[in-house]
C-alpha cells in the first residue's frame, strides 16, 4: 500500500540520555557511575564485586557489557565451567543498574525546566501516528514526552495497545526499569494504555521465596535469552512481552518516512536487532522510498553511525547530520 502521509519514528540510544544529562560514562563507564551513586556497592553487592574482580581489568576500565556477559555466560555454560555466580549475581547486577541509572531528580528537573535541549526538541516533533523507539532502560524520554503531551491534552500510549496507532506510541525493545517482572507472573509494563514511568529502585529488586522480583531488562549481553522462545522456562509471558515490542518496531519502521536517531549506533553486537530492522526495510511497500535518516551524535562517531545506517537501511539511504546532543544543563 502506498504511503500517503509522513510518519516519523524517533530512535533513542544511551547517547540520548548521556548527552541530555551530561552523565559520566553511561554503559562504558558503568562502574564509575555505580560508585558515584552507591559508594558502598562492593560491600552491598559482594557477588557482583567478585564478578568485577574476575574480569581481571581495573574496574574503571570495565563496561557494563563485559560484566553482565560474564555472569550470563557462566549461567549458560555452567556444564562447561562447573559452576556459576548464582542467582545473587543476577539480582545484584539489576540492583546496580537501578542505582546507576535512576535519574529521578534529573527527570523532575527536566520536566520543570523551560530550557530547550535536543531531546525535548526531538520529542516535541512527534505527533499522533508517530512512534518513539527507546532502547534505553531509563524512563527519561517517555517522562519528558508524556509531560509535554499532557499540557496539550494528548496521550502517549505504551505499545502494544489497540489505541496505539492513533496516538504517539512508545516501544521499548530492551525493556525498562519501570517494568515489573515477577517469576511465574505476567510482566506489568503499562498503566492502562499509558507507559509506566516510575522506575524500580534497588530496594524493590530482590529474591523472594521460589523466585524473584526485578525489572524486565534485556541485559547487555550478546545472546539475549528473552528473545528466544525455545529456551524460556517458567517465565509467564516473558518472551511474548519482548516479542511484542520488536513486532511494533518492525511495523513502524516498515512504514516510516522519516527516522530521527539520537545516540543509537545500531551496534554490530546487536545482530538480532539489525536483522529485524533490515527485515522492516525489506517489507516496505514496493516502490516506496527508503526513509530519510536524521541523526545526532558526537562528531567523532559520525563515520560509525553512517556506516551503520547504510548497513541497516540500505546503501542508498539518505542521512543528515543534525549535530551533537545538546544538554539541558
Amino acid at each position: 500500500m502506498e504511503m500517503t502521509q509522513t510518519m516519523k519514528v524517533v530512535v533513542l540510544g544511551t547517547g540520548a540520555t548521556s548527552g541530555t544529562l551530561q552523565t559520566d560514562g553511561g554503559v562504558d563507564g558503568f562502574v564509575k557511575r555505580l560508585k558515584a551513586a552507591q559508594p558502598n556497592w562492593e560491600q552491598d553487592y559482594k557477588e557482583l564485586a567478585r564478578v568485577v574482580d574476575d574480569c581481571e581489568k581495573k574496574p574503571e576500565q570495565l563496561g557494563l557489557d563485559r560484566i553482565w556477559t560474564r555472569i550470563d555466560y557462566y549461567s549458560k555454560f555452567k556444564l562447561i565451567f562447573g559452576s556459576d555466580y548464582g542467582s545473587k549475581a543476577a539480582i545484584q547486577i539489576r540492583k546496580a543498574v537501578a542505582d546507576a541509572y535512576s535519574f529521578k531528580n534529573e527527570i523532575d528537573q527536566l520536566c520543570a525546566t523551560d530550557t530547550d535541549f535536543t531531546l525535548k526538541r526531538v520529542l516535541r516533533g512527534l505527533t499522533a501516528g508517530d512512534a518513539l523507539i527507546s532502547f534505553n532502560w531509563d524512563t527519561v524520554a517517555e517522562t519528558i514526552l508524556q509531560h509535554m503531551l499532557a499540557q496539550d491534552g494528548q496521550e502517549l500510549v505504551q505499545a502494544p495497545h489497540p489505541s496505539a496507532s492513533s496516538h504517539i506510541r512508545l516501544i521499548k525493545p530492551h525493556g525498562s526499569l519501570s517494568w515489573v517482572h515477577r517469576s511465574d507472573a505476567p510482566v506489568v509494563f503499562r498503566n492502562g494504555s499509558q507507559p509506566r514511568l516510575e522506575q524500580m529502585t534497588s530496594d524493590q529488586i530482590k529474591e523472594v521465596s521460589g523466585g524473584f522480583v526485578q525489572p524486565l531488562l534485556l541485559g547487555a549481553v550478546p545472546i539475549k535469552s528473552e528473545l528466544l522462545d525455545e529456551i524460556q522456562r517458567g517465565q509467564a509471558g516473558l518472551h511474548e512481552t519482548v516479542a511484542d515490542q520488536w513486532r511494533e518496531a518492525l511495523d513502524v519502521l516498515s512504514r516510516a518516512t522519516v527516522v530521527e536517531v539520537v545516540g543509537y549506533r545500531f551496534p554490530a553486537e546487536d545482530g538480532y536487532g539489525r536483522f529485524i530492522l533490515r527485515e522492516a526495510i525489506r517489507r516496505r511497500s514496493p516502490g516506496s522510498k527508503l526513509p530519510t535518516v536524521r541523526y545526532y551524535s558526537l562528531q567523532c562517531d559520525r563515520g560509525e553511525f553512517e556506516q551503520a545506517f547504510r548497513e541497516v537501511f540500505g546503501p542508498d539511504v539518505n542521512y543528515e547530520y543534525l549535530g551533537e546532543v545538546l544538554s539541558a544543563w
